[in-house]
């Protein structure tokens, strides 16, 4: 039996659930670039994260800061790569 390199493992995984490099990195900046408390990333897809909140304040604040909050985490990938946040108060 031959051994398989948990970094492949790791690739075929996050190629099956649609996870990039992006993902990642948003799991780690969020909550210190968003600055809102209340706020939970709930998904990512082509440019848009997807948040959750079940406060009605907090996703106010999440749209009057949303531009703000875009240029901020797209300075982690060296380019445009988050377009736009959608939020849903749950």
């Amino acid at each position: 039996m031959s051994w398989v390199k948990s970094s492949d493992i790791m690739d075929v995984l996050k190629n099956k659930l649609g996870i990039d490099d992006t993902w990642f990195v948003l799991g780690n900046v969020w909550d210190k670039e968003s600055g809102i408390e209340g706020l939970k990333i709930s998904g990512y897809r082509k440019g848009v994260i997807y948040i959750e909140t079940t406060s009605s304040p907090a996703n106010s604040e999440l749209a009057i800061h949303k531009k703000e909050i875009i240029k901020k985490v797209n300075q982690y990938f060296g380019e445009e790569r988050i377009k736009n946040i959608k939020s849903e108060i749950t």
